[in-house]
Protein backbone atom coordinates (compact mmCIF):
# COMPACT_ATOMS: atom_id res chain seq x y z
CA UNK A 1 0.00 0.00 0.00
CA UNK A 2 2.73 2.84 0.64
CA UNK A 3 4.31 1.82 -2.27
CA UNK A 4 1.22 2.73 -4.45
CA UNK A 5 1.06 5.57 -2.89
CA UNK A 6 4.50 6.52 -3.12
CA UNK A 7 4.29 5.94 -6.65
CA UNK A 8 1.05 7.99 -7.14
CA UNK A 9 2.71 10.99 -5.52
CA UNK A 10 5.71 10.38 -7.95
CA UNK A 11 3.44 11.10 -10.89
CA UNK A 12 1.55 13.67 -9.52
CA UNK A 13 4.92 15.73 -8.86
CA UNK A 14 6.50 14.98 -12.41
CA UNK A 15 2.83 16.38 -13.62
CA UNK A 16 3.06 19.37 -11.59
CA UNK A 17 6.42 19.98 -12.61
CA UNK A 18 5.64 19.49 -16.01
CA UNK A 19 3.15 22.08 -16.37
CA UNK A 20 5.27 24.52 -15.11
CA UNK A 21 7.37 24.82 -18.56
CA UNK A 22 5.71 26.25 -21.30
CA UNK A 23 5.00 23.69 -24.05
CA UNK A 24 5.72 26.07 -26.73
CA UNK A 25 8.79 26.65 -24.93
CA UNK A 26 10.44 23.05 -25.55
CA UNK A 27 8.94 23.31 -29.03
CA UNK A 28 11.32 26.08 -30.08
CA UNK A 29 15.11 24.78 -30.54
CA UNK A 30 18.13 26.04 -28.35
CA UNK A 31 19.86 28.07 -31.03
CA UNK A 32 16.39 29.72 -31.78
CA UNK A 33 16.06 30.65 -27.91
CA UNK A 34 19.71 31.57 -27.63
CA UNK A 35 20.53 33.66 -31.10
CA UNK A 36 24.22 33.57 -29.67
CA UNK A 37 27.59 31.06 -31.15
CA UNK A 38 27.39 28.41 -28.63
CA UNK A 39 29.58 27.46 -25.96
CA UNK A 40 31.51 24.24 -27.11
CA UNK A 41 34.38 21.80 -26.74
CA UNK A 42 35.44 19.88 -29.81
CA UNK A 43 38.02 17.60 -30.77
CA UNK A 44 39.88 18.01 -34.00
CA UNK A 45 41.41 15.96 -36.19
CA UNK A 46 45.16 16.95 -34.79
CA UNK A 47 43.86 16.02 -31.24
CA UNK A 48 43.58 19.06 -29.73
CA UNK A 49 40.09 20.65 -28.59
CA UNK A 50 37.95 23.87 -30.48
CA UNK A 51 36.39 26.11 -28.12
CA UNK A 52 34.05 29.17 -28.89
CA UNK A 53 36.94 31.03 -27.29
CA UNK A 54 39.32 30.56 -30.07
CA UNK A 55 37.01 31.75 -32.60
CA UNK A 56 38.00 34.91 -34.27
CA UNK A 57 35.62 37.97 -33.69
CA UNK A 58 34.18 40.04 -36.40
CA UNK A 59 33.82 36.89 -38.97
CA UNK A 60 31.12 34.67 -39.89
CA UNK A 61 30.90 31.30 -38.01
CA UNK A 62 28.83 28.49 -40.45
CA UNK A 63 28.43 25.76 -38.29
CA UNK A 64 27.85 22.17 -40.30
CA UNK A 65 27.15 19.15 -39.53
CA UNK A 66 27.90 16.06 -41.66
CA UNK A 67 28.32 12.64 -41.57
CA UNK A 68 31.85 11.29 -43.84
CA UNK A 69 29.08 8.86 -45.60
CA UNK A 70 26.61 11.78 -47.04
CA UNK A 71 26.61 12.35 -50.17
CA UNK A 72 25.04 15.32 -49.75
CA UNK A 73 27.69 16.28 -47.30
CA UNK A 74 30.29 15.35 -50.07
CA UNK A 75 28.83 18.14 -52.44
CA UNK A 76 28.85 20.54 -49.79
CA UNK A 77 32.38 20.12 -48.99
CA UNK A 78 33.66 20.22 -52.66
CA UNK A 79 31.48 23.11 -53.43
CA UNK A 80 33.24 24.93 -50.53
CA UNK A 81 36.67 24.25 -51.03
CA UNK A 82 35.99 25.45 -55.14
CA UNK A 83 34.55 28.70 -53.54
CA UNK A 84 37.71 28.93 -50.82
CA UNK A 85 38.44 32.68 -51.92
CA UNK A 86 34.82 33.76 -51.46
CA UNK A 87 34.55 32.30 -48.20
CA UNK A 88 38.23 33.02 -47.13
CA UNK A 89 36.90 35.46 -43.78
CA UNK A 90 34.29 32.82 -42.75
CA UNK A 91 35.19 30.01 -40.13
CA UNK A 92 33.66 26.78 -41.00
CA UNK A 93 33.32 24.44 -37.97
CA UNK A 94 32.41 21.03 -39.39
CA UNK A 95 31.11 18.78 -36.72
CA UNK A 96 30.41 14.75 -36.50
CA UNK A 97 30.00 11.97 -34.55
CA UNK A 98 31.90 9.74 -36.39
CA UNK A 99 35.65 8.46 -34.85
CA UNK A 100 38.09 10.89 -35.98
CA UNK A 101 39.84 8.68 -38.72
CA UNK A 102 37.15 8.95 -40.55
CA UNK A 103 36.58 12.65 -40.38
CA UNK A 104 40.04 13.62 -41.15
CA UNK A 105 39.37 11.50 -44.37
CA UNK A 106 36.58 13.59 -45.77
CA UNK A 107 38.50 16.59 -44.87
CA UNK A 108 41.20 15.43 -47.25
CA UNK A 109 39.21 14.03 -49.55
CA UNK A 110 37.26 17.30 -49.98
CA UNK A 111 40.37 19.29 -50.27
CA UNK A 112 39.86 21.16 -47.39
CA UNK A 113 42.07 19.96 -44.89
CA UNK A 114 45.00 22.62 -45.50
CA UNK A 115 42.04 25.66 -45.55
CA UNK A 116 42.75 27.11 -41.83
CA UNK A 117 39.26 28.72 -42.01
CA UNK A 118 37.89 25.30 -41.77
CA UNK A 119 37.78 22.93 -38.20
CA UNK A 120 37.24 19.53 -38.75
CA UNK A 121 36.12 18.25 -35.75
CA UNK A 122 34.44 15.15 -33.17
CA UNK A 123 31.66 15.91 -30.96
CA UNK A 124 32.04 13.11 -28.19
CA UNK A 125 29.48 15.07 -25.95
CA UNK A 126 26.94 15.36 -28.71
CA UNK A 127 26.17 19.07 -27.71
CA UNK A 128 25.83 20.46 -30.98
CA UNK A 129 23.44 17.73 -32.73
CA UNK A 130 21.39 18.44 -29.56
CA UNK A 131 21.21 22.17 -29.58
CA UNK A 132 20.59 22.66 -33.16
CA UNK A 133 17.91 19.39 -33.18
CA UNK A 134 19.93 18.18 -36.14
CA UNK A 135 17.25 15.96 -38.15
CA UNK A 136 19.72 15.62 -41.21
CA UNK A 137 22.89 15.65 -42.56
CA UNK A 138 24.32 18.45 -44.11
CA UNK A 139 22.65 20.72 -41.40
CA UNK A 140 24.09 23.88 -42.23
CA UNK A 141 23.85 26.88 -38.97
CA UNK A 142 24.61 30.61 -39.75
CA UNK A 143 26.41 33.26 -37.77
CA UNK A 144 26.85 36.71 -38.97
CA UNK A 145 30.06 38.54 -37.96
CA UNK A 146 28.80 39.87 -35.38
CA UNK A 147 27.91 36.17 -33.69
CA UNK A 148 24.40 36.47 -34.06
CA UNK A 149 22.23 33.34 -35.34
CA UNK A 150 21.09 34.13 -39.16
CA UNK A 151 19.49 30.97 -40.62
CA UNK A 152 19.99 27.11 -40.33
CA UNK A 153 19.98 24.63 -43.69
CA UNK A 154 18.43 21.03 -43.30
CA UNK A 155 19.88 19.43 -46.17
CA UNK A 156 22.91 21.89 -46.65
CA UNK A 157 22.63 25.15 -48.78
CA UNK A 158 24.69 26.48 -51.59
CA UNK A 159 27.71 28.65 -51.08
CA UNK A 160 25.73 31.95 -52.45
CA UNK A 161 23.11 31.33 -49.96
CA UNK A 162 25.94 30.62 -47.01
CA UNK A 163 27.26 34.25 -48.12
CA UNK A 164 24.27 35.84 -48.28
CA UNK A 165 22.53 34.52 -45.17
CA UNK A 166 25.80 35.54 -43.56
CA UNK A 167 25.72 39.36 -44.77
CA UNK A 168 22.41 39.76 -42.94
Amino acid sequence: MRWISLICLFFLLQSTIGAQIPPEFDSIPPYKRNPQIPEFSLLKTDDNWLVKQQLSEGKPVVFIYFSPDCQHCKTEAKDLAAAKDSVASFQFIWVSYHPIDRIRDFALQAGLDKQANHYFTRDPNYKIPSFFRVRFTPFVAVYNAKGQFVEAFEGGADVPTIIASANR
